[in-house]
């Protein structure tokens, strides 16, 4: 039998600590994405949601629960065994999965403090924290009566949750973090799948909205049998910028004619393994247009498929989970989903809808990528159930969370973005054009590609301040210098051809990844599949190492089941 590999260098990559001075407000303050798929709108970016935060800097805001909530808090925390968590400011994109922890039986769901800071100095990174508390009660109130302040949760300081974690167990102190699996729960998935459906037939804003995007089909009819697939791709764009900021270019989609090819790519892959299913596609997160709406209708068309356009949501003034239902409501009609997105964390709840594996894309970068621990650590620790000895007894077909780590999946935008955060988060770089410009390549057409790119990564860093008497500053093995350069190369040679779609070898990578996402889940025992998914979503590349942390809170309660004891029963 086939076991999952788990790595256990401990290069933990976690959020920071919340209340550690030094903590990097660049990398929590993001514009609320109250979309299921993307922000509000294209130009709802990091940078602006930063910048209003120093235009209401002086701003004092009441965070805390109230007296009789907190007392409600107090009285479960002491008649209960409930375990007890601590949720940092800074942890907002966690909100994606963790809400669903209100779907866990009640004593197991945790007793939550989610932390602000109280009176911070104007301007600060903890009033930027404090700010995150909007977009994590959202996700709360997004869930009505399944997660009630007092009963469930508190909104506290760091003073009340040093309290409140000494008034209890060690065995009761659990990690935020050991709950980002929850969906991979059956129990919590039914339930959850039940609020859809509750949601939809008793809303008026989703029946509306559903009405005018879907026939009417009744799945429960006995003579009713799914006989397609759906992809589902999540559209990021952003407005162009006058400041260039990292940040609001890394993960956005890339141009219609580049993901048409990636998607052609879905579609060859289905033809190659010689899959019947209709493939049909949709679209969440950003609004189209006019034009691009017209552009992917006449895509569909050219392939036989039904197109649904359903990024238009938050125009249609759907909330978060309304937003989730509906698209519970489209997914549902398939046999099976494949969802599509570029890093996010709105993305992160999308495998709570039925028979649906999310696809993360991002750059690669090696080990030191950022954010990619937490989501690299869904496919490494969620899918496969171990028994005691730590040997695969199983594993879940659908419902699962993978990463691609391929930086041709990125604009040359993306690219460059990605890099540039990771060598400094917080410096002021330069842009591509700035950058182009200054390598001058037309003025120097004897420069090989080789010499091009140690340029523009020796620009790269002395813009990071990473740079001392021409040499670079910064401590880089051989092998995380040649992950850099690999990605630098890609934009080098983007910028030298004018292309801008994948190369060969990123749509067979791509495309091999999609075989394996298409093949049938009954032509191979679940472990081996998941594991032959694994191997081909890392061909080429080095697998990212869990660090210990990361295991240890996690994997000891989201998916270890009780394979030994039903061998050798108790006496």
């Amino acid at each position: 039998m086939k076991t999952s590999p788990l790595t256990t260098a401990p290069i933990f990559d976690a959020h920071p600590a919340p209340a550690a001075p030094q903590a990097n407000t660049a990398a929590t303050v993001q514009l609320p994405n109250t979309t299921a798929g993307h922000a509000t709108h294209a130009n709802a970016g990091r940078a602006g949601f930063q910048q209003s935060l120093l235009r209401a800097s002086g701003a004092e805001r009441e965070l805390a629960s109230s007296r009789d909530k907190v007392k409600e808090f107090e009285k479960e925390l002491a008649k209960s065994e409930r375990p007890v968590v601590q949720f940092p400011p800074s942890a907002r994109g966690d909100m994606n999965a963790y809400k669903y922890t209100a779907f866990l039986d009640e004593k197991d769901r945790p007793l939550t403090v989610f932390e602000y800071f109280k009176n911070p100095r104007p301007g600060s990174e903890q009033e930027a924290f404090n700010r995150n508390l909007d977009v994590i009660k959202q996700h709360l109130e997004s869930l009505g009566d399944k997660f009630q302040e007092g009963r469930d949760y508190i909104f506290g300081t760091l003073q009340d949750v040093t309290k409140y974690k000494a008034s209890v167990s060690e065995e009761r102190r659990k990690h935020y973090q050991q709950y980002d699996g929850v969906m991979a729960k059956p129990e919590v998935r039914e339930r959850a799948h039940e609020m859809f459906k509750a949601k939809i037939a008793s809303e008026p804003e989703i029946k509306a909205y559903l009405a005018k995007k879907l026939p009417s089909v009744d799945f429960t009819a006995a003579h009713h049998t799914r006989e397609s697939r759906l992809i589902v791709v999540n559209i990021n764009k952003r407005a162009h910028q006058e400041e260039w900021n990292p940040r609001e270019y890394r993960h956005t989609t890339p141009d219609d004619a580049v993901m048409r090819g990636m998607i052609d790519e879905v579609y060859n892959a289905q033809n190659s393994i010689g899959g019947k299913d209709k493939l049909d596609i949709s679209f969440v997160g950003s609004a189209f247009n006019e034009q691009e709406q017209k552009v992917w209708s006449d895509y569909a068309k050219s392939k036989g498929v039904n197109a649904h356009f359903f990024n238009d949501m938050v125009g249609e003034g759907l909330d978060r989970n309304q937003q989730r239902a509906a698209m519970f409501a489209l997914t549902d009609r398939y046999k099976a989903t494949t969802y599509l997105g570029h890093q996010s964390g709105v993305n992160e709840d999308a495998q709570i809808l039925p028979r649906t594996n999310v696809y993360s894309l991002s750059e690669y970068l090696g080990q030191g990528q950022v954010g990619i621990s937490r989501v690299e650590a869904r496919p490494q620790l969620d899918t496969v159930k171990t028994s005691d000895l730590g040997m695969a007894t199983g594993a879940s077909s659908m419902g699962n969370f993978y990463s691609l780590r391929n930086s041709e999946l990125l604009t040359t935008k993306g690219i460059l973005a990605a890099i540039q955060i990771k060598v400094n988060l917080t410096a002021k770089h330069s842009s591509l054009e700035d950058l182009m410009s200054k390598l001058d390549r037309k003025n120097n057409p004897d420069m090989t590609d080789a010499q091009a790119i140690d340029k523009l990564f020796n620009m790269i860093l002395t813009d990071a301040g990473k740079m001392n008497d021409g040499k670079p500053s910064i401590n880089l093995s051989d092998e995380v210098r040649d992950d850099y350069k690999r990605a630098i190369g890609v934009i080098v040679q983007r910028e030298k051809s004018k292309e801008q779609g994948l190369s060969a070898e990123a749509k067979q990578y791509f495309a091999n990844a999609m075989k394996q996402e298409l093949t049938r889940h009954d032509q191979q025992d679940p472990v081996g599949q998941h594991e032959d998914k694994l191997t081909s979503h890392n061909a080429g590349l080095r697998p990212y190492t869990l660090g210990r942390n990361q295991i240890d809170h996690r994997r000891p309660t989201e998916n270890h089941d009780d394979y030994l004891k039903s061998v050798f029963p108790p006496d």
